[in-house]
């Protein structure tokens, strides 16, 4: 669906794609959509086209051990770079690109960068270079030891993979100022005590940190790099099968422990690290609950949780507003929210959100509590008190067309 944003207009495209396609990325330029995901556990990227209803298939990437890391568009120069990581050959992560005929153009191979790294997101910075970043590990796997920074040569292209990783640069986590600001003070000491004495005996201090990365946000001085911090939670439960009991391992979901974002300039210097504690935070999906908005030269970091939006201002290195918690209001003054569930929070434009989720609500005229769908235009002014409750908009009941 196409949304014309000068009168409204609503176009909508159909067309068919692979049985049994799991769909993780999506993005459109010009007149083609580029879907992302997986056939057979093996990477796809399927080319729709809006004008004509047609797919095709991106060449090349349908091969076994390897992850789709992310798909970037280069609308200026009309190309779009499809990131890829491999589990063999040394867990080579590499650079596909393609011209908007899909047609292939070249491929940048980091197999021979210093570290293996993980994941990756590109931003065009001019005409000639993207800057690009993502985490990568010293191990071959998907723990991350930090973040690492590179520039990518659009002009030279024979050179271009020996340039990046000449110039690349890799930022240990206990090298960020306020990376492990979630945790408490004595244990913040601690692990970077350890990291220091393991790089005074010339070893490398082994974290265990799984990265969410989501995409660069572009600024007047460079760029922003936001990252959730993430861990499988599992809770063991006991079966019992005649005389014997053993153990099992059941999935709850995806436990966030907290998030950090770092500002760059446009030739990959680090310029300041901040992070956000996230508290009790548990998703059935590994989604980005985490949002920013870039308001000037302030960053506002901001996550739902039980029907609230938790929220903290930066200025760089500084906190300018310690963690809010901002409840959602409800449609009618006397109604209750008895709880929430699948909350969600999306960044909109300036400084506004959007919250939306489910919500069972009851109120002293209903003896059953109704159960809604609920979407909230929330606005925040990092320079105004805050009241501590957000407006609702629209609020609608689960499966009744009369609310």
């Amino acid at each position: 669906m196409r949304v014309r944003l000068d009168d409204g207009t609503i176009e909508t495209f159909e067309g068919a794609l692979l049985d049994q396609f799991d769909i993780r990325q999506f993005k459109v330029m010009d007149s083609q959509a580029y879907i992302g995901g997986y056939h057979s556990n093996r990477p796809v990227v399927m080319v729709f086209s809006l004008f004509d209803r047609s797919t095709k298939v991106l060449p090349g990437l349908y091969v076994n051990h390897m992850e789709l890391s992310s798909i970037e568009l280069d609308e200026a120069r009309r190309e779009v770079n499809v990131l890829v990581h491999s589990s063999k050959r040394r867990c080579q992560f590499s650079i596909r690109t393609y011209n908007y005929e899909t047609r292939p153009l070249r491929t940048i191979d980091f197999s021979n960068a210093r570290n293996s790294l993980i994941s990756g997101k590109l931003l065009p910075v001019n005409e000639r270079e993207s800057i690009l970043v993502g985490n990568y590990s010293t191990d071959c796997t998907p723990y991350s030891q930090g973040v690492y920074v590179t520039r990518i040569h659009h002009d030279e292209p024979a050179t271009a993979a020996d340039d990046a990783i000449r110039d690349m640069q890799f930022i240990e986590f206990s090298q960020l100022k306020n990376f492990f600001n979630y945790m408490k003070p004595e244990r913040q000491q601690k692990i970077l005590a350890r990291a220091k004495r393991k790089k005074e005996e010339g070893k490398d201090y082994k974290f265990r940190y799984r990265l969410l990365v989501h995409d660069l946000q572009p600024t007047a001085d460079g760029l922003t790099l936001i990252a959730e911090v993430y861990y499988p939670q599992y809770r063991n439960s006991a079966l019992t099968s005649g005389a014997y009991m053993r153990g099992v391992d059941r999935y709850e979901g995806y436990h966030y422990t907290h998030a950090f974002v770092c500002g760059f300039d446009k030739t990959g210097n680090l310029l300041w690290d901040n992070c956000l504690p996230i508290k009790q935070l548990l998703s059935r999906d590994l989604t980005q609950m985490v949002q920013l908005s870039q308001q000037g030269d302030r960053t506002i970091l901001a996550y739902p949780y039980e029907g609230a939006i938790n929220m903290e201002v930066f200025q760089g290195n500084k906190i300018l507003r310690e963690t809010e918690k901002i409840k959602l209001g409800t449609s009618r003054e006397n109604e209750r929210i008895m709880f929430s569930a699948r909350d969600n929070l999306m960044a909109w434009y300036g400084r506004h959100f959007l919250a939306f989720g489910f919500q069972k609500i009851t109120s002293a005229n209903q003896a059953i509590p109704r159960e809604v769908f609920y979407l909230n235009k929330l606005t925040y002014d990092p320079d105004l008190p805050q009241t501590g409750t957000a407006d609702a908009s629209i609020r609608k009941s689960v499966g009744s067309a009369r609310e």
